[in-house]
């Protein structure tokens, strides 16, 4: 304290210059808005025993699998150029180089629960998976985010379509 107290004025110009630069840090920081979606991951409705199930992998497991479907570089090229993200690098890069950037800014995360086994041990399972995106814009965020749950629902639905043909 005695030494705040001779050197107060020196203390006072080094609080405030921080305080004026956090603010000045703070007004031209870019926005970020991150719309995010929760897909629930549902047990079939009909007993296993009437009819056998054509899901034959873990939740988490199936989650992987139907993202390497959808995150290649053509869809993400076509999310580009549909909801116009990157207008200036655009204009002398081509979209597939900007593939990369759109993956930063995407996030799929998975939600599990641990559950009491049969034998007393405990059981990781996955309930559902959260994808966000984030942008500069809400509205962009919020349709980019739309699309892509779109996109994870469609692939879901072509697979279990694709695996009951098969059965």
């Amino acid at each position: 304290l005695d030494a705040l107290k001779r050197r107060r004025k020196p203390a006072l110009i080094l609080a405030l210059s921080l305080l004026l630069l956090g603010g000045i840090a703070i007004g031209f920081w870019p926005n970020a808005y991150t719309s995010t979606a929760v897909i629930l991951i549902e047990d079939p409705d009909i007993p296993p025993g009437l009819v056998p199930t054509t899901v034959t992998t873990f939740a988490s497991k199936q989650i992987q699998y139907i993202n390497q479907r959808v995150m290649t570089r053509t869809n993400l090229a076509q999310i580009i150029e549909k909801f116009d993200l990157f207008p200036g690098e655009r204009k002398y890069l081509p979209t597939l180089l900007l593939v990369e950037d759109v993956q930063k800014d995407m996030s799929i995360d998975v939600i599990d629960v641990q559950q009491q086994g049969s034998g007393g041990q405990q059981i990781t399972s996955t309930i559902a998976f959260k994808l966000g995106f984030e942008h500069e814009t809400p509205a962009t965020a919020r349709a980019v985010a739309n699309e892509l749950v779109s996109l994870y629902m469609a692939e879901n639905v072509r697979s279990r379509t694709e695996q009951t043909a098969q059965t």
